[in-house]
């Protein structure tokens, strides 16, 4: 999937994030496009997750909320 991915398309992705952080202090974007946490077995098709995944990314985003609540 990865190979096949749009790298405009993805490097645009990654700025408008990024745009967003810097625009509004509270705000927070993770990129998990390409995070060796999750694979195949995580997915349900080529970009959607299914149930485990969908657990899976639940909890990596409730540690990574929790970091930066803590950090405040």
């Amino acid at each position: 999937y990865y190979e096949g991915v749009d790298s405009f398309q993805l490097a645009s992705t990654r700025r408008m994030m990024q745009m967003l952080e810097d625009e509004y202090p509270n705000c927070h974007a993770w990129d998990h496009f390409d995070d060796q946490r999750f694979d195949v077995g995580d997915f349900q098709d080529a970009t959607h997750l299914n149930r485990y995944g969908a657990i899976k990314m639940g909890r990596i985003l409730d540690e990574e909320v929790k970091k930066v609540l803590s950090q405040q």
